[in-house]
């Protein structure tokens, strides 16, 4: 109730039947609060304002991510919490579990400084799919971690596509408010509020789904001369007139050079769409960082579908289609570290514990993968619940083993924080360095004054 209409939204609903779709327009729930307020963590959050930014980080607090749930839940039961940090690999000494470190930016590799270290009896990586993937590739080659051959394996982008249907008749506000206020009279709203659901239970390699973005406004500045460009390289008219008059013309061109906020990045729609790959990808570390191999990635027949669908709705919105000019992208990696009833066709088990080996179910005593690389396939769906699913359920399974000790009672928490806009803070300079000491060491002195040199 009193939710405003989005132009973004109802351009979507608009194409929903010239796309075939058999299932009415839908209004996905979406993890965002909009009523200001202590939410069930005890954290304060402001309601969405409908800036648009949800892509580069809520600037409210009323994006519901792990910083406003399970981070303040963990704190207030005495864990610490290590922010800009990057995580090395893991090794196993003794009964615990040796976590290797290094503060993001700081330059500690290039003078050979070595890995700090955090001990723990039980760990859990959720590092996303690509970070807990690497780590553990990583933890293999350095920390001499045994695992199963099936890591890397089973990489999926879960079907994603990108595209965009650019300048069209109507006005479509998809440019995030970025630094200014948001504009009350034209709302963006967040990133998806709309989706057409193209799912049939007849052909599962055919489901596909479409949903509208925002564009952060942080690219404001340079997304009218990038889709200028990209229009001019790769956009395919819609129908038009073959003939212009110049005042037609004049008004064309005048939408190009109009900025974000006005003409023609106005009246672009942001289209993403999901469906089911092969999951034919392979996680590699090259370079000591990981890399993506997958041949024959866009000769799958799934995609060619997906860009016919995409195409019909630009042209339904008198748009120019602008697909993405380079490779795929996705922002729904998955797999890696896949879940399976063994070591020969998994990574984790079903309670997402680390195989220990190649073969067998034996797992590594409390090692743990709980993020989007357990999952073996894609979901052909945004994946935040089943991943989320999966890692609560991993949760509780821990918890109710019996060597695992059991945290302690929540402290008090402290007082609900007052949240301001990001764009008010000013980053504070500093400085820091690491410092390499090579050479000798010997000892002087007879053996009772001994003393270092």
């Amino acid at each position: 109730p009193g939710f405003p209409a989005l132009p973004k939204q109802q351009a979507l609903e608009r194409t929903n039947a010239a796309v075939g779709a058999r299932r009415p327009f839908q209004r996905p729930l979406i993890n965002v609060t909009f009523k200001e307020g202590v939410n069930k963590f005890r954290g304060h959050q402001r309601a969405c304002q409908l800036c648009g930014d949800c892509v580069s980080g809520c600037n409210y607090a009323a994006k519901n991510t792990v910083l406003m749930n399970y981070l303040p839940e963990a704190k207030r039961h005495g864990a610490e919490l290590f922010t800009e940090t990057s995580v090395r690999f893991v090794t196993r000494e003794s009964n615990e579990w040796v976590v290797r470190f290094d503060r993001t930016g700081s330059g500690r590799p290039t003078f050979s400084a070595p890995p700090l270290t955090v001990r723990a009896p039980v760990v859990v990586l959720a590092a996303g799919t690509l970070g807990s993937t690497e780590i553990l590739l990583r933890s293999r080659e350095e920390g001499k971690l045994s695992l199963s051959a099936c890591l890397g394996r089973g990489f999926t982008g879960n079907g994603d596509v990108f595209a965009l249907a650019y300048n069209g008749t109507e006005p479509i506000d998809g440019v995030g408010a970025g630094f200014r206020r948001p504009d009350l009279h034209h709302q963006v709203g967040p990133c998806i509020t709309g989706m057409i659901d193209l799912r049939s239970a007849d052909r599962k390699d055919e489901q596909i789904i479409i949903e509208e973005g925002s564009i952060p406004g942080a690219l404001s500045g340079v997304i009218p001369f990038l889709l200028g460009v990209a229009n001019f390289l790769w956009g395919r008219p819609s129908a038009g007139p073959d003939n212009r008059t110049l005042v037609q013309e004049v008004t064309r061109w005048s939408r190009y050079l109009a900025g974000a906020y006005h003409g023609a990045v106005r009246r672009t729609q942001t289209l993403l769409a999901m469906a089911h790959d092969n999951s034919g990808g392979s996680l590699r570390l090259v370079d000591d960082r990981v890399r993506v191999e997958w041949p024959g990635l866009e000769s799958q027949p799934i995609y060619p579908l997906i860009y016919e669908k995409l195409r019909t709705v630009s042209r339904s919105l008198q748009a120019t289609h602008i697909g993405n000019p380079f490779r795929l992208v996705t922002v729904h990696p998955l797999g890696g570290c896949c879940m399976g009833k063994d070591a020969t066709t998994g990574v984790v088990d079903h309670e997402c514990r680390v195989f220990d080996g190649e073969a067998g179910t034996s797992v590594h005593p409390d090692l743990y993968v709980c993020d989007g690389s357990i999952v073996p396939r894609p979901l052909g769906a945004n994946p935040l619940l089943t991943i989320s699913a999966v890692a609560e359920r991993a949760a509780e399974r821990l918890i109710g083993r019996e060597n695992v000790r059991l945290p302690g009672p929540a402290i008090a928490p402290p007082p609900a924080p007052t949240f301001k806009p990001m764009f008010y803070e000013r980053a504070k300079p500093g400085l820091e360095f690491t410092e390499h000491m090579t050479g000798e060491f010997a000892w002087v002195g007879d053996q009772e004054e001994r003393r270092p040199v």
